[in-house]
């Protein structure tokens, strides 16, 4: 018995084995068939793409164009003999009246740009000064100042946004006087500052004078404190001796 056992699971793993092959026969026949139609399917023409409907252009305005700085208009430019001062009132120990100390610096840079109307391009129109090339009749107050500056805030600077009673086109010769406005920044504190100018004009050049006033409050700086000062008063006079070229076309 136990043979005739043996003999019938033998004949019944056989044949799960033949269906199992028949099942990979028949799944192998079914991926060629599918692969066959999709290769065939490939080779067919695409379909034509529909047309796209077409749309009548519309109208648009023209971009207003944007005037190039100094384009028919006017560059003037900073020269190396220009002077910025300053001039502020104090009490001295050894002295029995107030003075005005005055300091200079020739570390004047930058240019003013015109449009051909003769309007400010503020965007190219910044003067800048060195804080820490000032000197005046007395070492430690320069000291002081340049202490106050050199590090963080080396520089001040305007940018000139507006002029007013400018003559235009500058002209070759005569004289004019005339306003100046603009952002000045000053130990990172930013103010607006109005100037009066005195000018006389010449081919190519132009000189003259730009006075203004401000305040050490204004732009949030402190007083000198030193042991030969007694006092200093609040406001701050701020004259720039021009000397600059002028390129007009």
């Amino acid at each position: 018995m136990v043979g005739s056992a043996a003999r019938a699971a033998t004949r019944t793993l056989r044949g799960l084995r033949a269906y199992q092959w028949a099942g990979i026969a028949l799944i192998a026949v079914f991926l060629v068939g599918v692969l066959v139609t999709a290769c065939s399917s490939s080779d067919d023409p695409e379909p034509a793409a529909a047309p796209i409907p077409t749309v009548a252009p519309t109208a648009t305005a023209e971009p207003t164009a944007t005037p190039t700085p100094g384009e028919n208009g006017a560059t003037v430019s900073i020269g190396d003999s220009t002077v910025a001062r300053y001039r502020v009132g104090e009490e001295l120990v050894r002295l029995p009246s107030p003075i005005v100390a005055v300091g200079e610096t020739t570390d004047v840079s930058g240019a003013i740009v015109f449009d051909g109307d003769g309007a400010v391009v503020p965007d190219a129109s910044t003067l800048t000064v060195s804080m820490t090339g000032f000197v005046s009749d007395e070492s430690r107050r320069d000291n002081w100042v340049r202490r106050q500056f050199s590090a963080q805030f080396p520089t001040a600077e305007m940018t000139v946004t507006a002029v007013e009673g400018m003559p235009w086109p500058l002209p070759e010769s005569g004289g004019a006087t005339f306003t100046l406005t603009g952002d000045m920044t000053i130990m990172g504190a930013t103010s607006e500052v109005t100037w009066d100018v005195t000018t006389l004009f010449a081919p190519g050049a132009v000189t003259g004078q730009a006075q203004t006033v401000i305040t050490f409050e204004q732009f949030e700086m402190d007083k000198p404190s030193l042991p030969f000062i007694i006092s200093v008063e609040d406001e701050i006079t701020l004259e720039i001796d021009i000397d600059a070229a002028v390129d007009q076309p």
